[in-house]
């Protein structure tokens, strides 16, 4: 996908999305049908598993509800996106980054190409 200003991102950037005063975190999953720009967030994957795990479910990529900004507001006036060259290095809580961690390792072990 290539987001206006924002250049172009492969399927496991590692991303930040800004929209209506928050951050969300995660790993780019890419463009839906309507334009949209799906994502992981980053402890979604981690969740995922957990719960699969405690309920003896199979747990697959597919297992891993993913995140949404729609197209048209992504850009200048809406969401702005932005790629995360050094993801470890942006995390000052212990926890989140433990969570992120073990995310992309799940993701990893998927073979989804987590960053």
């Amino acid at each position: 996908m290539t987001i206006k200003y924002g250049g172009h991102l492969q399927p496991g950037d590692f991303i930040a999305i800004a929209e209506s005063g928050f951050m969300h975190l995660g790993w780019y999953f890419g463009e839906g049908k309507s334009g949209s720009l799906q994502y992981y967030f980053y402890k979604h994957p981690l969740n995922a598993f957990d719960y699969a795990e405690k309920n003896n479910k199979e747990f697959t990529l597919k297992s891993i509800w993913k995140s949404y900004v729609y197209g048209s507001n992504v850009g200048p006036t809406g969401s702005r996106v932005i790629k995360i060259e050094n993801p470890e290095s942006i995390f000052n809580d212990q926890k989140d980054l433990e969570a992120y961690l073990k995310s992309k390792e799940i993701l990893n072990n998927l073979k989804f190409p987590a960053k």
